[in-house]
């Protein structure tokens, strides 16, 4: 899957590695699965505002297969 919530859904069953570089988070996901083409997914977020940015997914050579970019995300609130 290539959405947000399955990046936090394996995350519980997965590792994640955590980067902080000038303006953004870095959460690296090692997946444990026999899929060569999707080994690696990393979600980047705004430092500030913790909004998520791109998110990244490599192959098993470190390779981007799949890039995307979020212009937009709206992060309903519980009140």
């Amino acid at each position: 899957m290539l959405d947000l919530s399955s990046f936090i859904e394996e995350s519980q069953k997965n590792k994640i590695n955590k980067k902080e570089e000038k303006d953004e988070i870095i959460l690296e996901l090692k997946l444990n699965n026999s899929n060569p083409y999707i080994s690696t997914k990393k979600l980047y977020l705004n430092k500030n505002t913790g909004i998520p940015t791109k998110m990244e997914i490599e192959d098993n050579n470190k390779n981007t297969k799949i890039h995307i970019l979020y212009t937009e995300v709206k992060i309903n609130t519980l009140s």
